[in-house]
C-alpha cells in the first residue's frame, strides 16, 4: 500500500472517531435539555 492510500486510511479513521465522539455529545446535550424541560413543566 502507498503513503497516500495509508494518510486516506488514517483520516477516514480520524473522522469516524469524530463523528462518534459527536454523536454521543449531540446525545448527552438532547439529555439535558429534555431534563431542563422537565424541571420547567414541573414548577
Amino acid at each position: 500500500m502507498d503513503e497516500s492510500n495509508k494518510l486516506i486510511l488514517e483520516l477516514n479513521n480520524i473522522f469516524c472517531e469524530l463523528e462518534s465522539i459527536n454523536k454521543y455529545k449531540f446525545n448527552e446535550y438532547k439529555e439535558i435539555v429534555k431534563n431542563l424541560h422537565n424541571k420547567k413543566e414541573e414548577e
